[in-house]
């Protein structure tokens, strides 16, 4: 599952989160349950990062994915978000932070 740093980081967080639940599951369970919890913050990350960024920028951002589509490099969307990482970096702390509480108190809609 790990295929960058950022993966990693992600990975290490969903551990952290169901080891700090305390629940009890088996290796299958665990690795449903990672994946799960991986695949909803991953998308609740990446919302969060396109609402961060003003709208000349989400225009901009979407402007290059409808020309480039599949040759859009992951260098010219870092280009894109390169301004704005303060405001993104605050987004994605507050929803890493929001999605653990979530997951900690018991809703599963994390």
């Amino acid at each position: 599952m790990v295929g960058n740093a950022s993966d990693k980081v992600i990975d290490d967080f969903v551990a952290k989160m169901i080891s700090d639940k305390g629940i009890e599951l088996d290796e299958i369970a665990y690795i449903d349950e990672r994946d799960r919890l991986v695949d909803e913050l991953n998308k609740k990350i990446e919302d969060a990062t396109i609402a961060a960024l003003p709208e000349e920028k989400a225009k901009k951002l979407d402007e290059l994915v409808k020309e480039k589509g599949e040759g859009l490099t992951e260098n010219e969307v870092f280009a894109v978000f390169y301004a704005e990482q303060g405001k993104v970096k605050e987004e994605v702390a507050k929803v890493m932070n929001d999605f653990r509480e979530q997951y900690l108190k018991g809703n599963e809609d994390a």
